[in-house]
């Protein structure tokens, strides 16, 4: 059991049977707080509502007392209106902010004592369940905080540093139909234009998310994901891409004094070329 539990709730979890359950409040990246509880009763603590949810549970919390990047997985059952299978597969929950706490739901007032903060990553959807992997703040320390040399730009494509102006290369399209991953637009295309680009979904079952684009044609796009969700009618802004060489960013967005790569740098493969002997 962690530290700093609050003596009211420590006394009533030493107690031979208890009325502790889980707190699960989750924050998405477009803003909405949502709270659950694995109690059969609602739960007000806090300004915030915990819905019941007995079917979410963590599968296991484990603390170091290092830095090490310690994770928990949750799981539950597609039975809650606000955790939807539809909006588990259009993304509307990675990256959410979990925090797990313990009540006492007996009396929530007696506080609660968190077991854990962290990141949703990868969400497996089955029939009528959902498993999420949660990483933890510590998972940040595994990223190189200096930026390496590479061939190809670091930039993002639209980003302060790359300065394009993204607004010039959009376009309004209707969704004419899908198939597999490709979707068909009504709209005639620039081919390969929006290789690498998104597309932001205004109407339909994805509405509101971004849609990564891996390759189009003139009257296609072939999606990352998601195509399963978007419907004939749909309507959606695509963003046009970049594939972050050189020769693009100079040759079709004359954008080279923002490039932000090392191009003309050997690689490693340089050093192998030398002459026999």
């Amino acid at each position: 059991m962690p530290r700093d539990v609050p003596a009211g709730l420590a006394e009533a979890l030493d107690a031979p049977l208890n009325g502790a359950v889980y707190l699960f409040r989750l924050v998405r990246a477009d803003g909405a707080a949502l709270g659950f509880t694995s109690h059969d009763r609602t739960i007000a603590l806090d300004g915030m509502t915990y819905l019941p949810s007995p079917g979410v549970a963590p599968f296991a919390v484990r603390w170091s007392a290092g830095l090490d990047s310690d994770g928990t997985e949750i799981a539950g059952a597609l039975s809650h209106d606000l955790i939807a299978d539809d909006d588990l597969k259009a993304g509307r929950f990675d990256g959410a902010r979990l925090t797990l706490s313990l009540v006492d739901w007996s009396a929530p007032e007696a506080g609660t004592v968190l077991l854990f903060t962290g990141t949703i990553g990868d969400i497996g959807v089955g029939e009528r369940s959902f498993e999420a992997v949660v990483d933890p703040p510590t998972r940040a320390l595994d990223r190189d905080v200096i930026e390496l040399t590479s061939p190809e730009c670091r930039a993002a494509f639209g980003d302060r540093r790359c300065q394009m102006d993204l607004s010039r290369r959009q376009q309004t399209v209707v969704i004419a139909g899908a198939e597999g991953g490709r979707v068909y637009v009504e709209e005639a295309l620039a081919g390969g234009a929006f290789a690498y680009g998104r597309m932001r979904m205004v109407s339909g079952r994805m509405a509101g998310q971004d849609v990564g684009v891996l390759r189009s044609g003139a009257d296609w796009l072939e999606l990352a994901e998601g195509a399963a969700l978007i419907a004939a009618g749909d309507r959606g802004v695509l963003t046009e891409g970049c594939d972050k060489r050189w020769a693009t960013c100079r040759d079709r967005f004359e954008n080279q004094a923002n490039f932000r790569g090392e191009p003309f740098v050997p690689g490693s493969d340089s050093v192998l070329r030398y002459p026999g002997v």
